[in-house]
């Protein structure tokens, strides 16, 4: 069973989330802000992060590029939510293994993205 940490300070989107990969048959894990999100990262498996690009207390950017520092998770596949798209997609250490969703979500392509993601 594959393992998606959830990194969403708004908990109905969070919950709907969640809910969408349980029913997929996902494992989840879930964290309210940036900083939480890192603390998931001690060696546990986690076979995907999904986090909104302006989380609390460390942003997704910010958060992706701690994470692939750490050679356990140096090319874990990451989705970033977005209401909009910006130039950081362009930052190469955070480009690897990243797709950009944006708000408002279209659950089936999420799903797919997220399947692509794992596979």
């Amino acid at each position: 069973m594959k393992i998606v940490l959830v990194a969403e300070a708004i908990q109905p989107f969070r919950k709907a989330i969640v809910n969408a990969l349980i029913r997929k048959g996902y494992k989840t894990l879930e964290a309210t802000d940036g900083a939480e999100a890192l603390r998931f990262f001690d060696g546990r498996c986690i076979d995907l992060l999904i986090t909104e690009r302006n989380i609390p207390a460390i942003n997704a950017m910010d958060l992706i590029r701690n994470i692939r520092e750490m050679p356990s998770y140096k090319s874990l596949p990451t989705l970033i939510l977005s209401s909009e798209v910006t130039g950081e997609q362009e930052d190469q250490q955070v480009a690897q293994r990243t797709s950009w969703i944006t708000k408002p979500i279209d659950l089936e392509r999420f799903m797919r993205v997220v399947e692509q993601s794992v596979a």
